[in-house]
């Protein structure tokens, strides 16, 4: 209930078994149709109250206005008044008369003394007076249907006084306007007046809940001009604008009127003439201005309006009450396409809406009776309807009254598709105000007063016990009260009861009913009455129906007994005890007499307590037998009571009481619902004869097996019950699913139930509420305390020798792990028959009583763990007729049987010759190929032998064994192919024969409702096994398809059914279920179906987009009923930008075909402008009119105007420029992905250059178009052509001027501008390269979009139901701004605003750690909840969304967490500001650890740990703020563990003694000599040692000249910096082919740079 849901698990759900359709409206109130509120806003005169009450009506809501609040408080509060004179007028009359009368009084006492009495005439007549006293009682009537505060009081009294209503007022009268109940059943459609003040009132938590808001947007201009224009039309209140009454496109079409005495026009097909509507003279005639629309008031409403706005900051205010549920509406269109656009955009086009209760309307002379209210208004085709759970009883009175009044047919209402009679026209409003309080538990009688009576043994106790605690009464025991009563011992009662009993007397009635009471903790008073005195007899009887009609109670109580509930066990059967219960008033309502067979049940029931040891269960009786040894006269007894319970009977239904009569021979278990079920009025109505049970015997036949069901559909509307096409007694007696069959079949409760047999209908007759069951597979259904228990499904696979069963069988058992039993191993061999001397024994057949002996024996098997508890699958070869019937009659039905069919060829192929199956060998041709095996030798001849077929043999002997001729080998090779064609007969026959059984057992099995499916052998075994898993997977998958009776409708039948209320659309409203499912929960256009391939179901109707989704619905509707309903849609706004030759316009029409959107154009949208009245209209088309092209400032005012009258478009071709965007963006149009298609400035001329031209046969460049060219009638089919086109550009100059004006440099600028326009604060783009080909570049939009929409519905239904909602594909539709500033409060922020990091509550929670989670690009790490963004981590994400207010609201951030420096402000730190001198924290708290080697523990200073100064900068950046310190990591993963727990590592000392810190030195600090000696020491030594060696002398130079030159070359050379290195290495190589080669003017320059280098040095 905290989130958003009610918990129905705290109802008395075993109460509804009587009727479980009325458990839908629960369903409906827990979201499956849940009712709206609707709040539309928007300027003066936009049409808010037009569209209010259109919608109102529309989904049958409450509109809500504050004229119309002020109109009700002032009917109510005049009706008040008129209450309260007429009142007093009628008080002053009685007290009046009371004074007159005691005035009589004196002087008839004082006998002619002169009294004045004061009185006087009255001041009004009788007649007067009666008047008077009528019209009170018919206002008294109204006033209880009337809603009434004292915020309606004071408002009236405002306005009577001439006083103007405050806005405090106002918010107090829609404050309790809201409260009442009607609002919170039907919903509601608010049109405010003061945008901002009343979204305010929205917040508070015990108003109704706002789902929407509506903005109906429109501008100044045409505001200020449908103000100016406005008219009210005096007859009947209405406003007209002046597009109202101007004609034109904009106005509906209507049928053309008729002249006098002529026929109404017709179109060209025969239907009526449509026109458009013009505004008749007599409505021109009957307008008036208003006076508060003369002069300035249009400029001062619009100002007041603005002035509001700005007060209360309304963006602010609703972004705040409804977050992403502001809807904005373009309003110049005309009131009926704003409903339209409204619906479209609020998603109740294709939901279904909760209609509210409808009362019965009789014509008039027609007789109001139940017949004709269950049937009013419904046609034929769809029957009629039936009563509710309440039956002929009024449910407002049982909650309101605690009583059981008769309703009446007068005041019949249909909810639900159901009739509910009202006891009053007071009683039938109240009901249509707020039926959900009269309906939201199911119907239970007030009190129980019930009496068990019937012979020892027939099951009093039992039958007493479960109706007591079945309807919560006291179960009084008279018997052992009598035994507690001598027990305590005592005087009073105890000693009267004693004596009683000791002196072989019956317990007097009087001294019961003291026990009684006393137990009761009641007095009981006895009421004498005079013997003669009709009346007051008349008032000790106690009937169980006050009155048959209408009005009349069941169960009344006597005064101060209503809350008794009590049920008499064994009671004494003597009239005195009777005729004590009238006197004392403890009558029962009913009566259950459990009558004993001719048999005495007592006896049957003690005998077979004997055999099994249970005398502790029977009571008395049985125990006397064990003690005593001698047996109860069970007959004599019963004889005995037999005339006296005839008498007591008698008396007791001359008293009122209702008696029913049960056999007490039933099964104790069906007794005991029998008998609960005949004594609530609820289940077979108040009158339980044997013709009432409500369960008849009807003849029953299945629809027609055509898909479309047009043919041969019967009226009336026949479902299978909650079991299908299972018998349900079979089912609630022994646990199993039998078929019924059609023979046999019941209506109950308005649903068919198939038997297996007249002994089972029977019973079902009998007592329909115990067999019918409570529904686990009914769609929507709340479950029961009695919901269908299915047994592990039973498969039977049964296939020829050879077609393949037992491989697979094995592959089905381990695919879904399965039990395989093979039928022919848990038969036994036959034993052989009687044979006389001599001759072969053969086998015989079984004969019945051991094929019963067996089956008995496959069935104890199957009822044995674990073969009782698992899924079994039978494979064999065909049964015999005999083995098929024993099955049968044991109830070993399969639920499932698969047959393998194989032909003759087939079978041949497989078995002939075969190394698997040995009954059939392929004879071997001797001598032509010899055996190389003997044994196998023997077998084949062994196998043919049994064949009955003689073998070639090359070798022949005669009877006595001597050698015969050989035969030749032709003669061998002719005996060989006889042997082959014998073989092949045999496996013929024997095939021929499997198939003639399959056939018997297919046949046999469909008699019995059994389904089978049929598999070709011949099919490849990929084939075979897709086709098994996907058959016998479905059963496994959803076993409560077995149950399930779907029915298929036609259009018409499913149109009549809706229309009439007799059933309604499901949860699914006009989407497919089947489509969603395949769709993975995305709303797409391939989802939404119509009324063609309609299917009933329980009751609702489920609409399935074509036949193919319909047969998948009806072969499992389980699967698909049981997903979740659809999500709210996921309305995208995209706009596709690209340069020309892109596919642009191409991808955009494949978005809006797949994902059900609106393209718009800038054809499109000045089309559905112009068909407005609007003064954008009127300026467009001046200018079309003009022979002008609209300007680019009314095409940006016409785009943005379409924008807002769809949900969900495609803009293709708009924006053009940087300026358009930008009136986009302060239109608001909410823009959630801009698509960029990237091409290069050579492709898209490329593209341009093939798709433009074409060079024809004459040599010209032409552009092709295709059209369909319509074929003849005679032609069946049409063919496409291509037209003929006149040349286009003559030459390829012509074509390169063509191409020179498309500008893609000058486009891709414009769509930068109009991008960064566009996602200026929203993360909307996505960049997609359109060089690739159309089909990859459409399925990596569609993905992305696809993806987007899954997430924004799941977003949208968990943020719906309050509970946590995944932000995964959300920064389409939220601005930057608001993903920053809703963070929660585990997001860290600096104090400019900035997000220094978000943490995860779970880790904190849990493990009390840090865990920075920072969104990622697709927020799927992000969660919503109460309004704020929380991050969690991947492992944790689950977790936080199972328990949002465990994790979020118990414990909080500390106050200080760590923060690690980026790499500017690690740069900027140094050592003097680390911490611990610089040494990572981390591993001094690790400690030093232990040597590798040793083992031994390394000293404190092995923990001291930093990177080098000559690291590089990356492993010297893990720094860390916390608590205004900053602490330096050694790796990464020091770094996340102090990240964590970043308490842990501060507070640490360090050793006294540090290791030597060996910090580098600045070299520029150093001297000269210092710094060459740490610098260059190793290249001057180098240097010195060459030229040394070397000795160089340079022409023109001396040598130390040239020595120095050398050094220099030598230095330079090693620089890495200079960038004359390799010149420099050339000329210093001591190769004089190289110095040789080196051209001197190279050289000259080389040693000039180097000496001014050395210079400057």
């Amino acid at each position: 209930e905290e989130e958003g849901e009610i918990d129905v698990r705290g109802f008395r759900i075993d109460r509804w078994d009587a009727d479980d359709d009325m458990l839908e409206q629960l369903q409906s109130r827990c979201g499956l149709c849940r009712t709206h509120g609707i709040v539309i806003v928007g300027k003066p005169a936009s049409g808010k109250a037009t569209l209010a009450g259109k919608l109102a009506e529309k989904i049958g809501a409450i509109h809500i206005g504050f004229p119309q609040i002020l109109e009700e408080a002032l009917e109510t509060y005049a009706m008040h008044n008129q209450m309260s004179e007429l009142r007093a007028m009628v008080e002053g009359f009685h007290k009046e008369k009371q004074v007159q009368g005691e005035g009589g009084e004196g002087e008839r006492e004082g006998e002619g003394a002169d009294v004045d009495t004061g009185g006087g005439e009255p001041r009004m007549s009788e007649e007067e007076y009666e008047a008077k006293k009528g019209e009170l009682d018919e206002l008294e009537r109204l006033w209880q249907t009337k809603r009434w505060c004292e915020e309606y009081a004071t408002a009236a009294d405002m306005l009577l006084s001439g006083k103007k209503v405050d806005t405090d007022t106002l918010m107090l009268l829609l404050r309790a306007r809201l409260r009442f109940p009607d609002v919170g059943f039907r919903g509601y459609v608010f049109d405010t007046l003061l945008p901002g003040v009343e979204l305010e009132l929205f917040q508070e938590l015990e108003l109704p809940r706002l789902d929407f808001i509506l903005h109906t947007v429109m501008s100044d201009e045409d505001v200020l001009t449908r103000i100016a224009g406005l008219k009210l039309h005096l007859p009947s209140g209405l406003l007209y604008s002046e597009s109202d009454l101007t004609p034109g496109i904009h106005q509906a079409l209507v049928p053309a009127e008729a002249g006098e005495g002529e026929d109404p026009p017709v179109d060209e097909e025969g239907q009526p003439l449509m026109v458009r509507w013009t505004p008749p003279p007599e409505l021109l005639m009957s307008l008036v201005r208003r006076e508060e629309d003369e002069g300035k008031t249009p400029q001062e409403r619009l100002a007041r309006y603005y002035e509001r706005m700005r007060s209360r900051d309304f963006g602010k205010v609703m972004e705040v009450t409804l977050p992403s549920r502001v809807m904005g509406l373009d309003a110049n269109q005309s009131p009926d396409k704003l409903l339209r656009c409204a619906l479209l955009a609020l998603n109740f086009d294709r939901c279904p809406i909760v209609h509210p209760p409808l009362p019965v309307s009789f014509e008039e002379g027609e007789d109001p009776s139940l017949a004709l209210a269950l049937s009013k208004g419904v046609a034929e085709i769809a029957g009629k309807r039936s009563l509710s759970p309440w039956g002929h009883f009024c449910p407002v009175a049982l909650v309101e009254e605690k009583k059981m009044l008769v309703g009446d047919s007068r005041f019949a209402t249909e909810f639900l598709g159901r009739i509910f009679l009202l006891s009053s026209w007071v009683a039938q409003q109240k009901f249509i105000d707020d039926p959900a309080t009269y309906t939201s538990s199911p119907p239970m009688p007030p009190r129980m007063r019930v009496m068990v009576i019937g012979a020892p043994v027939t099951g009093k106790s039992a039958v007493a016990n479960w109706i007591a605690s079945k309807y919560s009464a006291r179960r009084l025991d008279c018997f052992k009260l009598v035994e507690l009563a001598m027990a305590e011992g005592g005087g009073g009662l105890e000693a009267e009861a004693r004596s009683c009993l000791l002196s072989g007397e019956e317990i007097r009635g009087d001294l019961m009913m003291q026990i009684l009471g006393k137990e009761m903790g009641i007095e009981l008073q006895k009421v004498t009455v005079n013997e003669e005195d009709e009346e007051a007899k008349a008032k000790l009887r106690l009937a169980a129906l006050s009155s048959e009609g209408p009005g009349g109670e069941w169960g009344q109580a006597p005064t101060g007994q209503g809350e008794l509930s009590f049920v008499l066990d064994g009671p004494p059967l003597s009239p005195d005890f009777v005729h004590a219960l009238a006197a004392h008033q403890l009558l029962p309502t009913c009566v259950i007499l459990l009558e004993d067979s001719e048999e005495p049940v007592g006896r049957v029931r003690t005998d077979a307590a004997k055999a099994g040891d249970l005398y502790w269960d029977l009571g008395r009786e049985a125990t006397l037998e064990r003690t005593t040894g001698t047996q109860f006269p069970f007959a004599g007894a019963g004889s005995l009571q037999r005339a006296r319970m005839e008498e007591v009977t008698s008396l007791l239904e001359a008293a009122g009481c209702l008696v029913v009569k049960l056999p007490a021979s039933l099964p104790l278990q069906e007794l005991q619902e029998a008998a609960a079920a005949r004594v609530d009025p609820f289940v077979y109505g108040f009158v339980a004869s044997e013709d009432a049970r409500g369960a008849r015997q009807v003849e029953w036949e299945p629809e027609g097996k055509e898909e479309d069901g047009e043919e041969g559909e019967r009226a009336g509307l026949q479902v299978l019950g909650y079991l299908g096409k299972f018998c349900p007694v079979t089912w609630r007696r022994q646990g199993a699913l039998i078929p019924g069959k059609e023979s046999f079949a019941a209506d109950w409760r308005g649903k068919i139930y198939l038997c297996r047999g007249q002994e089972e209908l029977d019973a079902f007759l009998f007592n329909p509420s115990f067999f019918a069951p409570v529904p686990s597979a009914a769609p929507e259904f709340v479950l029961g305390s009695r919901e269908p228990l299915l047994p592990p499904a039973r498969v039977m696979l049964l296939g020829a020798l050879g077609s393949g069963r037992r491989e697979r069988a094995e592959e089905m058992a381990r695919h879904f792990g399965l039990n395989v039993l093979n039928l022919q191993s848990l038969l036994p061999p036959k034993p052989p028959a009687k044979a006389e001397e001599g001759s072969e024994e053969e086998e015989r057949e079984w004969t019945e009583e051991e094929v019963e002996e067996l089956v008995r024996g496959l069935k104890a098997t199957l009822s044995s763990p674990p073969l009782s508890e698992q899924a079994v699958l039978l494979e064999g070869e065909p049964l015999a007729e005999g083995f098929l019937e024993a099955l049968l009659r044991e109830k070993l039905h399969p639920h499932l049987a698969i047959f393998i069919e194989m032909g003759d060829e087939e079978a041949v192929r497989r078995l002939y010759g075969s190394k698997d199956v040995l009954r059939f060998p392929r004879p071997h041709r001797l001598p032509f190929y010899p055996f190389l095996d003997p044994r196998r030798q023997r077998r084949e001849l062994r196998a043919l032998r049994h064949l009955g077929i003689e073998a070639p043999n090359a070798n022949p002997r005669d009877e006595e064994g001597k050698p015969k001729a050989k035969p030749s080998g032709e003669e061998l090779l002719a005996a060989a192919q006889e042997a082959e064609a014998a073989v092949k007969r045999k496996i013929e026959e024997e095939n021929s024969k499997a198939t003639g059984q399959l056939e018997a057992m297919a046949a046999r099995l469909g008699e019995e409702e059994v389904k089978v499916r049929k598999m070709q052998a011949s099919a490849s075994e990929e084939k075979q096994e897709r086709w098994l898993q996907r058959v016998i997977g479905k059963l496994l998958a959803h076993p409560q398809s077995l149950l399930a009776a779907p029915l298929p409708l036609s259009r018409e039948k499913a149109i009549t059914l809706l229309d009439t209320r007799v059933r309604r659309l499901s949860k699914f409203g006009m989407v497919c279920p089947v489509r969603l499912l395949e769709e993975e929960g995305v709303l797409a256009p391939s989802c939404i179906s119509d009324l063609n391939f309609a299917v009933a179901y329980g009751p609702h109707i489920y609409l399935c987009k074509d036949a193919l989704a319909r047969r998948s619905f009806l072969a499992d509707p389980v699967r698909f009923v049981l997903q979740p309903p659809p999500p709210p849609p996921a309305f995208q706004r995209i706009v596709v930008l690209g340069p020309p030759k892109s596919g642009r316009s191409s991808l955009a029409e494949a978005i809006a075909a797949d994902l059900g959107l609106v393209l718009l154009t800038p054809a499109r949208v000045v089309r559905e402008v112009l068909e407005d009245a609007s003064s954008l209209a009127k300026r467009i088309g001046d200018e079309l009119r003009k022979g002008l092209e609209v300007s680019e400032e009314l095409l940006g005012q016409a785009i943005c105007a379409a924008a807002h009258r769809y949900p969900g478009w495609v803009l293709d071709g708009f924006p053009r420029s940087q300026q358009q965007a930008e009136k986009m963006e302060e239109a608001d149009v909410g823009v959630t992905s801009v698509i960029l298609l990237k091409l290069e400035d050579k492709a898209c001329r490329e593209r341009a250059t093939k798709e433009l031209m074409r060079r024809g046969e004459d040599g010209f460049f032409e552009r092709p178009r295709r059209r369909r060219i319509a074929a003849d009638p005679e032609e069946e089919e049409a063919e496409e052509k291509v037209e003929e086109t006149p040349p286009l550009l003559t030459g390829e100059e012509a074509v390169r001027e063509a191409l020179a004006s498309l500008s893609t440099e000058r486009a891709d600028s414009e769509m930068q501008a109009i991008r960064r326009t566009l996602t200026r604060d929203k993360d909307v783009e996505e960049v997609v390269d359109a060089s690739r080909n159309r089909t990859s570049v459409h399925r990596q939009v569609l993905g992305e979009l696809r993806r987007a929409a899954k997430g924004r519905q799941e977003y949208l239904m968990r943020r719906e139901l309050k509970h946590p909602a995944p932000l995964a594909e959300q920064r389409r539709w939220m601005r930057r701004e608001d993903l920053k500033e809703k963070r929660g409060n585990f997001c860290v922020k600096e104090e400019d605003g900035s997000i220094i990091g978000d943490y995860c509550p779970v880790a904190w929670k849990l493990e009390e750690e840090l865990v920075l989670c920072s969104p990622d690009a697709r927020l799927s790490n992000m969660l919503e909840v109460a309004g704020r963004f929380f991050c969690a981590s991947p492992k944790h994400l689950l977790e936080l969304m199972t328990s949002p207010s465990y994790y979020l609201h118990s414990q909080t951030l500390p106050d200080h967490v760590p923060r690690r420096l980026g790499e500017g402000e690690a740069a900027k730190v140094g050592e003097e500001s680390l911490e611990y001198r610089g040494y990572c924290p981390v591993t001094l708290l690790d400690g030093p650890g232990e040597d590798a080697v040793t083992g031994q523990k390394l000293p404190i200073q092995a923990a001291l740990l930093k990177p080098s100064y000559d690291a590089p900068l990356a492993e010297r950046m893990y720094l860390v703020k916390y608590q205004d310190k900053i602490y330096r990591m050694l790796t990464e993963e020091k770094l996340d563990r102090f990240m964590r727990k970043p308490w842990n590592f501060v507070n640490l000392k360090l050793p006294v003694k540090l290791p030597f810190d060996k910090r580098p030195l600045d070299l520029a600090s150093l001297p000269l000599p210092g710094y060459l000696e740490h610098a260059v020491v190793q290249e001057l030594t180098a240097a010195l040692l060459a030229v040394g060696q070397k000795r160089p002398k340079f022409p023109g130079l001396s040598s130390e000249q040239s020595a120095l030159k050398l050094l220099a070359l030598l230095l330079r050379s090693r620089n890495r910096r200079n960038n004359t290195v390799d010149k420099v290495r050339r000329l210093s190589s001591p190769d004089p082919d190289d110095l040789a080669a080196t051209p001197w003017d190279e050289l000259g320059a080389v040693c000039w740079s180097l000496r001014s280098a050395s210079k400057r040095r």
